[in-house]
């Protein structure tokens, strides 16, 4: 197994949230409710992920009800992950963003796969009380993360490697991060005002929150990764593009790591000094600690799936 250096982290840690088990549960009757357990494959998906887990380690001081929603958009994520990650039909995935997209803008659907209608069941109890705009935020930033799997399958169809610089532009947006940096808002029961959240420096804590996360999960998972042949790793494009062998590239890529929480501590000193800031900043920074914990602790980041791989939902 691939070591991984030291890293630079962003703040001590901390403790699990305790509330982790009832937010298991809740995921349990939620999924069980939309039919999301019915097949083999996603019971495993879930089982190896540990989506309360994760939670309670990206959100250690959230209430109860917060990080159940947490937990669920995780569980949302580990699926959607696990299912596209390998695809290689571009317009299947592009078809599911459309049909994710669809379910935040429509409301709730009927739709051949149980996913839809879940997502938009919780996309319903996220948005309550919520701005428009960080409803419009978050909307984005998931539409995002879905477009970058129909990115990353015309790669794989063209035998094309991401250079360095563009991988890890990308990274920041094919994490699904950002995502969770829009819920660190909820979790701290504040809602930006407009004229904060609009700061080039708040957008780049931001991203740079999601790039450390991204690259964090590359390092973790790179065995994992390179055993199943997969290329969009941050670690596999500096061995292509260099020529290094592994552990040089796993250093470089550390690098990258402490860069990009060097420029989220610059951007945190021209954000701003009001509470909501800094409340925002500090769960920013526990979000990629626990990253760094998740990954170093769970199965799924270390191991490849065994068995058949599941379809894409339609």
């Amino acid at each position: 197994m691939t070591t991984v250096r030291q890293l630079d982290m962003p703040c001590p840690g901390r403790d699990p949230n305790p509330a982790a088990r009832t937010a298991a549960g809740e995921l349990r009757s939620w999924a069980d409710r939309f039919g999301l357990l019915q097949d083999a494959n996603r019971r495993e998906i879930l089982k190896r992920a540990d989506p309360a887990r994760v939670a309670a380690r990206l959100y250690p001081g959230a209430p109860p009800w917060s990080l159940t929603l947490a937990t669920q958009w995780l569980a949302v994520n580990f699926l959607v992950d696990d299912l596209l990650d390998a695809e290689d039909d571009c317009g299947r995935c592009e078809a599911l963003a459309d049909h994710v997209v669809a379910a935040f803008d429509a409301g709730a659907l009927t739709a051949a796969d149980p996913l839809i209608p879940a997502i938009s069941d919780l996309w319903r109890r996220t948005t309550v009380e919520r701005s428009a705009e960080w409803c419009q935020t978050f909307r984005d930033d998931c539409a995002v993360w879905l477009w970058t799997y129909a990115r990353e399958a015309i790669d794989r169809v063209g035998g094309r490697v991401p250079g360095v610089e563009e991988y890890r532009r990308h990274r920041r947006l094919s994490s699904g991060m950002l995502m969770f940096a829009d819920l660190v808002e909820v979790a701290s029961g504040i809602d930006l005002p407009s004229r904060v959240r609009r700061l080039d420096a708040v957008h780049t804590l931001q991203a740079r929150t999601s790039e450390y996360m991204g690259l964090v999960n590359d390092l973790y998972s790179v065995d994992k990764e390179l055993a199943t042949g997969q290329v969009h790793n941050a670690v596999y494009v500096v061995m292509h593009h260099t020529g290094v062998d592994i552990g040089p590239a796993v250093g470089a890529v550390g690098e990258m790591a402490s860069a990009s929480l060097r420029a989220f501590e610059e951007a945190a000193r021209s954000a701003g000094t009001s509470e909501d800031v800094r409340r925002c900043v500090q769960g920013y920074r526990l979000l990629m600690r626990g990253a760094v914990d998740c990954c170093a602790e769970l199965d799924r980041y270390v191991t490849p799936a065994i068995g058949p791989q599941e379809g894409t939902p339609a």
